[in-house]
């Protein structure tokens, strides 16, 4: 689904390349997790659990949720807006990701 959406969800050349920007900022934070908790590091956000395998599903579904939002944005005449969305979540994520890198 996450692909999918990423592929046509927006019209935008920006658009798009904020849509890679998603998902590379999501496996940079899931990778940095995966290293930080097999250095003794703890998950801090209780909904993303303990196990490998839920951590990987709720990314997955962050990330669809993230490219459905801005989806339905640039249906509704609002793609700057959509953008700013996919710009933000890719901020977070790359600052999570940062964050977790410096734990090891």
């Amino acid at each position: 689904l996450a692909v999918v959406l990423s592929m046509g969800c927006s019209s935008s050349t920006l658009g798009k390349s904020l849509n890679v920007g998603v998902f590379a900022s999501a496996g940079a934070d899931h990778i940095s997790t995966q290293a930080a908790e097999s250095r003794g590091g703890v998950e801090a956000n209780p909904i993303m659990g303990s196990s490998d395998l839920q951590q990987a599903v709720m990314k997955i579904a962050g990330v669809s949720g993230v490219l459905a939002g801005a989806w339905l944005l640039d249906l509704k005449g609002r793609p700057v807006l959509a953008n700013v969305l996919r710009a933000a979540v890719t901020g977070v994520w790359v600052a999570a990701s940062a964050h977790n890198w410096r734990l090891q």
